[in-house]
């Protein structure tokens, strides 16, 4: 999930009503005579919030009027004149246009609503009023713009009169938190500081604080999300229902961790609507963490039917049928995002992933070559190292590894710089580069802030031999996070298993592994479980049960199409055979590991053993 991003989308997030059935309704930036910039896009985002909650009208999002922009010539962020919002709504064939304006009077302000007909400029409603001083304009804006959505409701109209509570009363925080609600996708690192500007100026704004812990987790920063996401969780009663639900369930997922009690609050909010893009995201997420692949792919279509102009839900569904061995229909969705002109990181890793699983060459090297051309993105340089690494190329990983983690830090990313590192470490620990992987997993640890590294860093731990330190980590996140379901039920009886697997008390690691039996093969235990109960029956010279786990992991490949326990599972199989007498199937096993690393750098501890059984077999 981090790799992909988990980042949430914010379409619609404060939409109250579904917008099936309802008239589209455009909304046009105000005309500010003002002079003073701190009204523009306030004013426009006051009025779009109130008129939304018309049942006759719907407001058309701006991610339909970027595309409608794009598609006549214009900027996707051109800003949205009266005149210019007139062509648009031509173009998108909508109902109504809304237009404000704001000027100077006396020692306040004059302000206007108006909505036309699009097809014919017939003039349907017209709401004025003063305001004393800038204090008082959000009020007022909002006031006129429940009076117009009563207006268009007629006959439909049971909504009060009373407009919805404003977020904030403070114009300049809800100026900055505008500003970093249009950033979060395309500048979130710039967002974030936007957002973190708003909180200040009014820390009592729950929208801030909810898309401020989005900004953060957009970029990896989850360290500063949970506190920001804390803090929203407390103010929850101030937002609409949308994100309110938004909140509950990201809170139980990221800060508490009970997983289920997010599920029921993500679709809560899936009830409340259907089209809404992020709870059909986040349930996505979230089953295909448990392993629920096909409940995930359910979520990620109903994402893709809303958010088909986005690359995210594209890659994050191919990724899930990838991960169920659902291989065609996966690149069935990617062709898709391909034709829809789609690009990004994100989908060509997809893309690679699946060309992998496929052994298709010629996919492998037109995706190897848009990342060489595209070197300067850090995603680009940690996908290439962990092909390097993929590949047993170990020392040109490690080069590109410091080059992404470089890049990192000096866009002060800690979180994605120690994911990186748990990258390298987790492939160091397995081949053997036991000293290597300590100071790895030391320096990884000396940046990471969220459970989820650190709970990563402990299951290394365990199996590098470094059982007493792991079991301090783990000890600590589970008295911080006590009802956390995968930590309890994945990440403690792995370390314990690979501890014991270790200290030569195999047995006992296959009693510890049962508890993760409900979750293997998803994409929080990956691999790893059912890689070491392999290893502890090899330990146990049970090779009949050694091999069927080895196969076991290497008939989930898509799980973790890159994992380093998925290669190590053909040259595990091959010991099983070899505990089973087979000479014939353990030579084809060696063989098929021999050729995955045959361009691997020759001093691996793991390839070396691994040459020397294979020759003492012929």
């Amino acid at each position: 999930v981090a790799a992909i991003g988990i980042g949430i989308y914010t379409y619609h997030l404060r939409s109250v009503l579904p917008s099936s059935g309802r008239a589209p309704l455009f909304v046009a930036e105000f005309t500010n005579a003002t002079d003073d910039p701190v009204f523009d896009g306030v004013l426009r985002e006051v009025a779009k919030t109130e008129l939304d909650r018309s049942p006759a009208v719907a407001v058309v999002d701006d991610d339909r009027i970027s595309e409608l922009l794009r598609s006549m010539g214009q900027s996707g962020d051109a800003r949205l004149t009266p005149e210019l919002a007139q062509q648009v709504c031509d173009r998108g064939r909508g109902k109504l246009l809304a237009e404000g304006a704001i000027k100077p009077q006396g020692g306040g302000y004059s302000i206007e609503l108006t909505t036309l007909e699009c097809a014919n400029g017939q003039l349907r409603s017209r709401e004025q009023a003063e305001s004393k001083n800038p204090g008082d304009v959000l009020p007022t804006v909002s006031k006129l713009a429940a009076a117009t959505r009563l207006r268009l409701s007629g006959a439909a109209g049971n909504a009060s009169l009373d407009p919805a509570p404003l977020p904030t009363s403070s114009l300049q925080a809800y100026k900055s938190f505008v500003t970093g609600e249009k950033l979060i996708s395309s500048q979130p690192i710039q967002s974030a500081t936007m957002l973190r500007r708003a909180t200040q100026l009014d820390p009592s704004f729950a929208d801030a604080w909810a898309y401020l812990s989005m900004a953060d987790s957009w970029v990896g920063e989850w360290q500063e999300e949970i506190p920001d996401l804390s803090r929203a969780f407390e103010l929850k009663d101030r937002a609409s229902p949308a994100l309110k639900s938004y909140i509950e369930g990201t809170y139980y997922q990221e800060v508490t961790g009970e997983t289920y009690k997010a599920i029921d609050a993500f679709r809560s909010w899936e009830s409340l609507d259907p089209n809404q893009f992020p709870p059909h995201n986040m349930l996505g997420i979230i089953y295909a963490e448990l392993g629920l692949y096909v409940k995930s792919a359910d979520e990620f279509r109903s994402a893709l039917a809303i958010g088909s102009t986005w690359d995210f839900p594209y890659a994050a569904l191919a990724r899930t049928l990838e991960a169920a061995g659902q291989y065609d229909e996966a690149e069935a969705v990617l062709r898709r995002a391909q034709d829809a002109k789609l690009e990004g990181p994100s989908l060509h890793q997809a893309r690679y992933k699946l060309a992998l699983l496929r052994s298709d060459p010629v996919g492998i090297q037109r995706e190897q070559d848009w990342m060489a051309q595209n070197a300067d993105d850090p995603f680009v340089v940690s996908t290439e190292a962990e092909i390097d690494r993929w590949e047993g190329k170990l020392q040109q990983a490690q080069q590109r590894t410091q080059h992404a983690f470089t890049m990192a830090l000096e866009s002060n990313l800690k979180e994605k710089a120690a994911e990186m590192l748990l990258g390298e470490a987790d492939v160091e620990v397995l081949v053997g580069e036991s000293a290597r992987a300590r100071n790895t997993l030391a320096r990884a640890m000396n940046l990471a802030g969220s459970k989820l590294w650190k709970s990563r860093a402990a299951r290394l731990m365990a199996l590098n031999g470094q059982a007493s330190e792991a079991r301090q980590v783990m000890d600590r996140l589970m008295r911080e996070n006590p009802s956390n379901t995968l930590l309890n039920a994945v990440d403690a009886p792995l370390v314990l298993a690979a501890s014991q697997l270790t200290n030569g008390q195999a047995d006992r690691a296959l009693l510890s592994l049962q508890a993760i039996k409900p979750y293997e093969f998803g994409r929080h235990a990956g691999l790893l479980p059912n890689y070491v109960r392999a290893m502890a029956y090899l330990r146990l010279r049970r090779g009949n049960e050694a091999a069927a786990e080895f196969r076991g992991v290497l008939d989930h490949h898509g799980v973790e199409p890159m994992a380093i326990a998925w290669e190590l599972s053909k040259l595990g199989l091959a010991r099983a055979y070899v505990m089973q007498d087979d000479t014939t199937k353990a030579k084809l096993a060696y063989q098929d590991f021999l050729t995955l690393w045959k361009d691997a750098d020759p001093d691996i501890p793991i390839l070396k053993q691994a040459k020397g059984e294979y020759a003492r077999l012929q």
